[in-house]
Formats: structure tokens, C-alpha cells, sequence
């Protein structure tokens, strides 16, 4: 087969669904579901393009790039190997203490399709505080690319800056997902979208969506909490929860609680719903002048449902730290091209929120950013 990788070989040897030892280890080393493990990667190999992947990979190259892992989403770890083969180069995984086997089973996939695909894949374990052993990872590499927290990515940039001071960096902080609707009519519609994009990754990730938001206020609160409720409830039998912590259920119901009682002190209305599978905020009322991330919950299974600012612009700040938007049906081009330019990085359709392309990495940037060089320039 040729160096470069290209999805189809992948696609067809996984047609029939995950080897069962692959789907046993994901499951342990996540803490995910194995409905929702099986169900993220058919997504995934779904929205895979070899033509796409082509183009955007044309006259560009990688050598030996280092991937720091997230911990976060196992489909996260396989986006970033499968860009750096695809840019024709070689990766040196360093695999989270959070889901240690995300890469190793990929490399495992790909050796059966594809030998010399899974032997440009490098895995290595170590602890984040080992100097040493970062040392010798990011020793030979030609840049390095990795996501995570923002605390995480700034110890990161320092930790290589002072290692290698001039390596090329592609560091991937936190940002957050929401909805958008223009009419509680256009939310309701897209109900079952956004109930799928919010479990299936049990509330982690960039691209899960943390909140809805309805343009021209909530007047209809209970009639939304209830379709959304129903919708949910169907969800969360088909992608039951993973393993959740405990800090993090302990947040939702002490968010959910004070958002009860500040909408009291308002007199606005507040229908919540909280269930083993889900929790759900309705909060009704005019629209915000303003509206910043702490009003959109402290995430996980977790759906809050609001009214939009008035003014588009008032979202500037929230966009700015913004990875995905799913627009329910009846968003408009403008729209979309609007909340792009105050800095989100990618639109889509509810229910495809979790499903980014391959042509792009998954935050909406092109692929080989940072990390890849002109391979005309490289020859010259």
C-alpha cells in the first residue's frame, strides 16, 4: 500500500464493527459505555473521505511528530495519529495516564490492515513529571501536537520550551460546544440531535455540547423541557453512562440548585431534570444582555437550555473560547459565517456535532497545522 495513509482500507476492515478484545479494552480504558465506544467509532470511519483527506493532506509533509495524547476521548488520540500518516509521517505517542490504551489499539487496527502503517506508530508511557524520559520522547521530533487542559498545555509549553526550545508546537487547550436555535419551534425540532451529541461522549470533550441557546428568549419553557426530557430519556437507554466521577455529579446538583434559586430571586421560570442518565436545566425568561461560559454548567451529562443575548455580538466572548456550534434546523449561512468570524471553529448541523470531518483536524483547522511543512518547499 502507499506510505501516505488513506481511510478506506481502515473503513471496510472495521465494517463489521470493532474486534471484540479492541471494544473490551477501549471500554476499560475509557470508562465509556461500549454502546457509546461502538457508536463513536462508526461516526468517526463514517465521515472518513479518502478525496477529502487527499486534498488536504496535497504538498504537504510531516517527519517524526510527537503526539501528547488527551485523556479525555479515545477518538481524540486516533484523529491525531491518522493526521500525521496522512502528512506521510511518523508519530511518537505519549499515551495519557487517563486512557492509556487509546493509541495501542488503534496501532493494533492498523496492523491489520496495513502493516507498515501501524509501524510508524510509536507508543510510550511515562509520568508527567519524568524528566528524563520527556527528554528522550521529544528527542529527533520535528514538532510536537497535543490537547488538554489549559493548566496542562501551559506545564507543556514550558516543559518543552525549555527541552527544545525552537520545536514547533501545536498545543490544543480547553474550549467548550453549545446550540443554537432560533426558535424554541427549531429547538424542539432537533431534540434527538442534540440529545445524541451531548451523551454520547458522557459530557467530555470540546465538542460536546454544554447548552443550548434560543434566540428571542423562552416563552415555552415547559413545553422544551418536556420534549427534550423525552428525548434524553430515549438517548441515555441507547448510550447509558460510563463510569461518572463523583466530584462531577456532585457539581451538576449543586450548579442546577443555586440556578433554581437565582431564578426565583428573578421570577423566572426553571424546570430541571435530573436522572442517572441526565440532568436538564430549563431556565426561561428574556434574553441576556450578556452571557459568559459559568452559565452554561460545569458540563458532563448535562444539558442546559437558555435564552440567546439579544444582540449577536454579546456572544464575542463566549465564541472566542468556542470549539463547535450545532445549528438546529433554521440557522442560516449568515449565521453560521457570523459566529465564525467572533472565533468559533467549526459549525455543523445539530446531531453531527461529534463528528467532525477528516479533512480538517477537530477543532476546524487545516490539516498539518504547525506540524507539517510544504513538501515542494522541503524538495527545493
Amino acid at each position: 500500500m502507499s506510505r501516505l495513509f488513506h481511510p478506506s482500507p481502515l473503513v471496510a476492515a472495521l465494517t463489521g464493527g470493532l474486534p471484540t478484545a479492541a471494544l473490551a479494552t477501549l471500554v476499560a480504558s475509557t470508562n465509556l459505555h461500549a454502546s457509546a465506544v461502538e457508536r463513536f467509532v462508526a461516526l468517526w470511519l463514517a465521515a472518513a473521505d479518502d478525496e477529502a483527506v487527499a486534498a488536504a493532506t496535497a504538498d504537504r509533509s510531516a517527519g517524526c511528530v510527537g503526539i501528547v495524547a488527551p485523556g479525555n476521548l479515545f477518538i481524540a488520540t486516533w484523529q491525531l495519529i491518522v493526521e500525521v500518516l496522512a502528512l506521510g509521517g511518523t508519530a511518537r505517542v505519549r499515551a495519557s495516564g487517563r486512557d492509556r490504551a487509546a493509541a495501542e489499539v488503534l496501532v493494533e487496527l492498523l496492523r491489520a490492515v496495513d502493516p507498515t502503517w501501524a509501524a510508524r506508530v510509536e507508543v510510550r508511557h511515562f509520568a508527567p513529571g519524568d524528566s528524563e524520559r520527556w527528554a528522550e520522547f521529544v528527542h529527533g521530533l520535528q514538532a510536537v501536537v497535543a490537547q488538554g487542559s489549559d493548566e496542562a498545555m501551559l506545564a507543556l509549553r514550558t516543559r518543552l520550551s525549555g527541552l527544545t526550545p525552537n520545536l514547533p508546537l501545536r498545543l490544543h487547550g480547553h474550549r467548550l460546544s453549545w446550540a443554537f436555535a432560533r426558535s424554541s419551534e427549531d429547538l424542539i425540532a432537533s431534540a434527538d440531535g442534540l440529545a445524541h451529541d451531548m451523551l454520547l461522549g458522557d459530557g467530555r470533550g470540546c465538542m460536546t455540547p454544554r447548552a443550548v441557546l434560543v434566540q428571542g428568549g423562552i416563552d415555552d419553557d415547559a413545553r422544551i423541557s418536556a420534549a427534550l426530557r423525552s428525548a434524553l430519556t430515549d438517548a441515555a437507554r441507547a448510550l447509558p453512562p460510563g463510569l461518572v466521577p463523583t466530584d462531577l455529579a456532585a457539581s451538576q446538583r449543586a450548579w442546577i440548585e443555586q440556578q433554581r434559586f437565582d431564578a426565583a430571586l428573578a421570577g423566572r421560570s426553571f424546570h430541571a431534570a435530573m436522572s442517572p442518565g441526565f440532568s436538564l436545566v430549563v431556565s426561561g425568561g428574556d434574553p441576556p444582555q450578556q452571557l459568559d461560559a459559568g452559565e452554561l454548567g460545569p458540563g458532563g451529562r448535562l444539558l442546559v437550555v437558555r435564552p440567546a443575548p439579544a444582540k449577536l455580538a454579546a456572544l464575542e466572548g463566549l465564541c472566542a473560547i468556542t470549539s463547535t456550534v450545532g445549528l438546529a434546523p433554521g440557522s442560516t449561512h449568515a449565521m453560521a459565517a457570523a459566529l465564525r468570524a467572533m472565533g468559533v471553529r467549526r459549525c455543523c448541523d445539530v446531531g453531527q456535532m461529534q463528528a467532525p470531518p477528516w479533512s480538517e483536524t477537530s477543532d476546524g483547522q487545516p490539516l498539518g497545522q504547525d506540524i507539517s511543512v510544504s513538501s515542494s518547499a522541503s524538495r527545493t
